[in-house]
């Protein structure tokens, strides 16, 4: 189907199982269904409480490794989601959705100097002024 080539036969038929849209690793419990075992796994965690992952500065357990690297952020204030329209920054993308919701409809005022966006005229001069970026109105 996508021409992908595989090493090992199991991992090609967990690579199979994508394209067939076939789910055979089902959690009874709830009968979730996965197409992988790994997946499966990880929503085991859920039902157990098991958290394997944990934070090195605040020891915060999280059961997805994903969760934890989210977490993370917090810490090292890393920022990787940029709006595309005002430039703000995000820690996790479904922060920057839900930003962008808003931000696509209101941010009318720009900073042409360092090329952000504001919903509010007195938003943008408080900015430029802490920004030592020529006031606007003065």
């Amino acid at each position: 189907m996508c021409n992908k080539a595989y090493s090992d036969k199991s991992t090609l038929i967990k690579h199979k199982h994508r394209h067939s849209e076939e789910s055979p690793y089902v959690y009874d419990d709830c009968n979730k269904a996965y197409t992988n075992k790994s997946s499966l796994k990880k929503h085991k965690r859920i039902h157990s409480g098991q958290c394997p992952y944990s934070c090195e500065v605040c020891n915060k357990a999280f059961s997805q490794r994903t969760h934890l690297i989210r977490h993370q952020r917090i810490h090292s204030c890393e920022r990787p989601y940029v709006c595309d329209v005002c430039n703000n920054l995000y820690s996790d993308k479904s922060s920057l959705i839900k930003h962008k919701r808003i931000c696509i409809v209101e941010c009318h005022y720009s900073c042409e100097v360092r090329n952000k966006a504001f919903n509010q005229q007195s938003s943008l001069n408080i900015y430029q002024c802490m920004h030592n970026v020529e006031c606007a109105g003065n």
